[in-house]
């Protein structure tokens, strides 16, 4: 069957669909679009000369599931973009036990390079593991010291003074006319002799405001428990100051990474430190987000999980993309290293909550 199609000149040389001839730039050709070009001897287009479409690529499935119940942990792996992978663990716990199970490694290679690290920075001599050793580490884990709390509580005090404005739960108010019972009578209705004549006031209770908090725990090898402690107590001070104000409140520790092995340019792992409906336990919480040990357990944690052969240097720490960065209420980045600069932040994340806050109040 015919098709209508153009005869146009050539801008460019090229080859007719039909017999396969090189035409010449400047010469006539037909031409239709999804039919292709056909040189003047062989006619106009025809219907077999459509072009298949060619078939949508299937989304490749990167997400892969790590561990079980029987390991005492279970991660997630996805590759959201070439060479980008992210490593996903429900609990802070769970990233302990991943980081000293032996026996797992998605990498042979990788698995002996982590076993051989940990069992050297965590002997109680080193100071890139702060002189813990396993037996040391556990029984902190279980039976955290208040050491951090007092930093926490100093923080907290600032926050105060910033903005006592934030707050959680709110109670509103609504007067609610028509009803068999109430508080007054509404006279209208009264001489009307309508039975729903009552008007009351109710109060009514609106939802627990929510606030998602991340801390990117990523430092440097050459850096100490000082240069992680102030960037973790200050997310710990407005958690707790969030919570007392009736705030649900979910807090993510992220280690993000870069080259860590030829296969993962960028790597980040997402461990959940507490939930909104998980209680506030202030001094595991201010262990896990203080501690420079723990961050490095996080650390042999995603590096178990990534593909390839894991570097010597564990890669180095990088910011956390605007992907990811976006999706929290408040984030705090690894460039937190000392008092000056997580009061500081303290201050602008204080401002952003409220400026939210008063958001939600006008759209109430």
């Amino acid at each position: 069957m015919a098709i209508k199609s153009d005869k146009i000149i050539a801008k460019r040389a090229g080859k007719c669909r039909a017999c396969g001839r090189t035409f010449k730039t400047a010469e006539p050709v037909w031409f239709k679009r999804r039919y292709g070009f056909k040189c003047q001897d062989c006619g106009p287009h025809v219907s077999a000369d459509l072009k298949p479409r060619s078939p949508v690529p299937t989304p490749k499935d990167t997400r892969v599931v790590l561990g079980g119940p029987q390991c005492g942990y279970s991660a997630i792996r996805t590759m959201p973009k070439d060479k980008e992978y992210h490593v996903e663990v429900g609990s802070l716990t769970e990233v302990v036990n991943m980081a000293w199970d032996s026996e797992f490694g998605v990498v042979d290679a990788s698995r002996l390079v982590c076993n051989s690290q940990m069992s050297d920075y965590f002997d109680g001599t080193g100071s890139w593991g702060n002189h813990f050793t396993k037996a040391k580490f556990m029984q902190e884990l279980v039976n955290p010291s208040p050491k951090y709390i007092e930093l926490c509580d100093e923080l907290k005090s600032e926050i105060t003074a910033l903005s006592p404005a934030l707050t959680g739960r709110r109670a509103t108010r609504r007067l609610r006319r028509g009803c068999e019972f109430g508080d007054q009578i509404d006279p209208d209705r009264f001489l009307m002799r309508v039975p729903e004549m009552w008007e009351r006031m109710e109060r009514r209770e609106v939802p627990a405001r929510q606030v998602c908090i991340a801390i990117n725990g990523a430092v440097n090898a050459s850096r100490r428990e000082e240069h992680l402690k102030y960037r973790g107590a200050a997310v710990m001070a407005l958690v707790d100051y969030l919570s007392s104000m009736g705030v649900s409140v979910r807090v993510e520790l992220l280690m993000c990474s870069d080259s860590m092995t030829p296969m993962a340019n960028l790597s980040v792992g997402q461990f959940v430190a507490k939930d909104y409906n998980w209680p506030l336990e202030r001094n595991s919480l201010a262990f896990m987000l203080c501690e420079i040990a723990y961050a490095r357990m996080c650390l042999f944690a995603k590096a178990r999980a990534l593909p390839g052969k894991l570097v010597s240097h564990l890669g180095s720490p990088t910011s956390v993309p605007m992907s990811i960065r976006g999706r929290y209420d408040v984030f705090a980045d690894y460039d937190i290293l000392d008092q000056y600069s997580a009061s500081r932040w303290l201050e602008q994340a204080v401002k952003k909550l409220n400026d939210n806050n008063n958001q939600l109040q006008k759209g109430a």
